[in-house]
């Protein structure tokens, strides 16, 4: 009997746990916010560069600057008159200096630059020469003992560019050639006797001439920046005879061909 008692007793009190249970399994789960999902980076683009064939600068364009530099000629090419020859010929190489200004114009396509370019320069190459030299006026033959120099004072050049740009630095190395023209000179001082009355007489002559002829070389032209180009360039000069002193004994034909090596720098636009 007493069994049965504690067994009841303990039905009863499981049963009135049942209902705070119950209500313990009835009450909300809190809720765990969840993250956004997270977007992948995208992949790198690679972008594939065409290969550069112009160089770094572009060379078109006008431009207008200076140049110095030094030429550098061996003796006058003289003509055939026996008298005229003797006394120039005398003259040993001579060189000297050589400034002036130019303009000029390219235009470049993929890597090819071609242009235009005109200088003017004073040309201070000259020789001495001295000798007999025979004058006839009047009929009257007289033998002159001469003395003085003979040279170029002014040049210039309409020429041709062709210059190549492909390479990865600022430099344009190019070729060159077209027209020259040249200013020479001579300037002589005569002294002698006159055959009819035996007095000492002098004399001074002078002339100047234009020769033409051609000239043709090389360069590189720098790039500092867009507008601001240095020189170093090359030229040889042939200039053709011209007749000089052509009322004096027939005259005299003379030319000259010489180099000229000159840096330069120009503003392009």
């Amino acid at each position: 009997m007493k069994a049965f008692l504690l067994s009841l007793t303990a039905a009863a009190a499981f049963a009135a746990a049942l209902p705070a249970h119950a209500a313990d399994l009835g009450a909300p789960v809190p809720e765990v916010p969840m993250e956004a999902p997270v977007a992948a980076a995208p992949a790198p683009v690679i972008e594939r560069v065409a290969p550069r064939t112009s160089g770094l600068i572009d060379w078109s364009g006008a431009y207008v600057g200076f140049q110095v530099g030094g030429a550098f000629a061996g003796k006058p090419s003289i003509g055939d008159d026996r008298v005229t020859r003797s006394l120039l010929s005398n003259g040993r190489e001579f060189s000297g200096f050589t400034g002036g200004g130019h303009v000029g114009f390219d235009y470049q396509v993929g890597s090819v630059v071609f242009g235009g370019i005109g200088d003017i320069n004073y040309v201070d190459i000259r020789a001495k020469g001295a000798g007999p030299f025979t004058l006839v006026q009047n009929g009257v033959v007289t033998t002159y003992n001469a003395t003085g120099t003979a040279g170029l004072e002014i040049d210039g050049t309409v020429r041709a560019r062709l210059g190549f740009a492909g390479l990865d630095l600022p430099i344009l190395p190019y070729v060159t050639g077209g027209l020259a023209l040249g200013t020479g000179f001579g300037n002589f001082r005569l002294l002698g006797t006159d055959p009819a009355t035996g007095a000492v007489t002098s004399q001074n002559l002078r002339d100047s001439r234009t020769n033409v002829g051609y000239a043709v070389g090389g360069g590189v032209d720098y790039a500092f920046t867009d507008n601001i180009r240095a020189r170093v360039e090359y030229l040889y000069t042939d200039l053709s005879q011209a007749r000089y002193f052509q009322n004096v004994s027939g005259g005299v034909d003379a030319g000259a061909s010489y180099s000229k090596v000159q840096g330069g720098l120009s503003y392009r636009w």
